[in-house]
C-alpha cells in the first residue's frame, strides 16, 4: 500500500491531468487537512499556482454560502479539488451557474 504523499501524487498527475502552468485550487476542511496538504505538496511539485483553504477558516459548517477568497480563486482555477459536506454542494452549483 502506498503513501498518502503517493495517492496524493497519483491524484494530481494521473487522476486531475495537472499540468505545468496551470492554476490550481483545493478547499478542504479540518477533517481531511492532512489529503488537503498531501494534494497541495504534489501540485507544487508541478505547478508554482496552488492555492489551499480551509472551509473552517472561514466559518462554521455547513456553509450557506461560499466565502467570497473561494469563489473569486475559483474562476482563476483550471484545476480544482473540493471536500464539502453533501449539505453544501448548493454553494458550489451557484458558483458555476454564475460562470
Amino acid at each position: 500500500m502506498g503513501t498518502l504523499f503517493q495517492g496524493a501524487k497519483n491524484a494530481v498527475e494521473v487522476c486531475m491531468g495537472v499540468k505545468s502552468g496551470e492554476h490550481v485550487l483545493i478547499v478542504t476542511d479540518e477533517g481531511t487537512c492532512s489529503i488537503g496538504n498531501a494534494l497541495k505538496r504534489a501540485a507544487e511539485k508541478v505547478t508554482p499556482y496552488v492555492e489551499m483553504y480551509v472551509l473552517e477558516d472561514y466559518g462554521t459548517r455547513p456553509m450557506t454560502s461560499l466565502p467570497k477568497e473561494i469563489e473569486e480563486a475559483i474562476h482563476y482555477a483550471e484545476k480544482e479539488c473540493t471536500n464539502i459536506d453533501p449539505d453544501e454542494f448548493d454553494i458550489l452549483r451557484g458558483v458555476y451557474a454564475r460562470g
